[in-house]
């Protein structure tokens, strides 16, 4: 593989991390201004549904940006491997390192966004834990 086809894998892999990223977010605030609108007058077992549904259609996006990540610093890697004096590529990170500090906004949102609807919304209406309207 010549040094440029490595660049565009590269890129090809960031690429995919900002999409996958930026549908997280998009499901996110999408779940955020639901909770928001009709949170308060939802049931307990509807927002609970919902709240179920929401977080496993999280599960595809997470696992996207999970494997666009590894692939971007295995490629990063590659470069440096094949191309000591390179320009393209910087030393990557840790994987663990950095799933935490790349994906963890995204996770905090997803655990801010449920404690939101049901923390906030839900009980500033009077709901508690044992109503069912």
């Amino acid at each position: 593989m010549t040094e440029y086809e490595l660049i565009e894998v590269s890129l090809a892999s960031l690429e995919g991390l900002g999409y996958a990223g930026m549908n997280i977010v998009a499901v996110v605030f999408a779940y955020v201004v639901a909770a928001h609108f009709v949170g308060k007058k939802l049931s307990r077992a509807a927002a609970v549904c919902l709240s179920i549904v929401y977080s496993l259609w999280l599960i595809g996006p997470s696992i996207g940006f999970i494997r666009h990540l590894e692939l971007t610093i295995t490629t990063a890697t590659e470069y440096l491997r094949l191309f000591p004096n390179g320009y393209a590529a910087e030393q990557p990170g840790n994987f663990v390192t950095s799933l935490i500090l790349v994906y963890g906004p995204y996770f905090m949102g997803w655990i801010g966004s449920l404690i939101f609807m049901h923390l906030y919304i839900r009980k500033s209406n009077g709901h508690t834990a044992n109503s069912d309207t």
